[in-house]
């Protein structure tokens, strides 16, 4: 498993596991412009060179707000969320 911080590339990807995840997933457009905004930061999860895992954020000055977290489905129960929440928190601000 790699954890790193997110891609353009990712976002095709990303919007799949939305799709899969959430009843009102974010749109191709708005991960889009998420990744483009300078205030956003996410990282993802990737096993065998597929995103299996993402948490997306905002953040001004100091704080910092989750905004979408997800695992895909045959890859819960992994530590996969805990993971990626504990690079955020050390690595986003």
């Amino acid at each position: 498993m790699i954890f790193r911080k997110w891609k353009f590339e990712d976002v095709f990807e990303i919007h799949n596991i939305e799709k899969q995840c959430f009843i009102e997933p974010w749109s191709f457009k708005m991960l889009s412009e998420s990744f483009l905004n300078d205030r956003s930061i996410a990282f993802v999860a990737e096993s065998e060179n597929k995103v299996v895992g993402y948490v997306i954020a905002t953040y001004c000055l100091d704080e910092a707000e989750i905004n979408r977290v997800a695992v895909v489905e045959d890859m819960r129960k992994k530590s996969i969320g805990t993971s990626l929440f504990r690079i955020f928190a050390r690595k986003s601000i």
